[in-house]
C-alpha cells in the first residue's frame, strides 16, 4: 500500500532526492536510488530516477516494503558463522 504525500509551497522547486532524505534522515542515499530503480518511488504515478525537481500540488508516493528506521548498519549485524 502506497503512501501518498502532497508538495507544500514551501517544498516546491526542491530536487526529489533531497526532499526524500529529509522525510526519511535514517536512509542512505544508495537505499533511495535502489527503491528509485524499483519503481516503488514514484510522483504523480510515474517512475522516477530521483533527480526530478518536485512542483507544488504534485503528489509522491511511496512503496516501502520495509520500514527505514530498522535498517541496521552493517556493524552492528549478527555475523555468521561459518562451519
Amino acid at each position: 500500500m502506497a503512501d501518498f504525500i502532497t508538495i507544500s509551497k514551501i517544498e516546491d522547486g526542491t530536487r526529489l532526492l533531497r526532499w526524500f532524505l529529509r522525510q526519511f534522515p535514517s536512509m542512505p542515499q544508495r537505499e533511495f536510488y535502489k527503491l528509485c530503480r524499483g519503481g516503488q518511488i514514484r510522483v504523480n504515478s510515474k517512475r522516477v530516477k530521483g533527480q526530478e525537481i518536485l512542483l507544488e500540488k504534485q503528489m509522491a508516493a511511496t512503496e516501502l516494503v520495509h520500514r527505514v528506521d530498522a535498517v541496521v548498519p552493517a556493524d552492528r549485524r549478527p555475523r555468521r558463522e561459518v562451519g
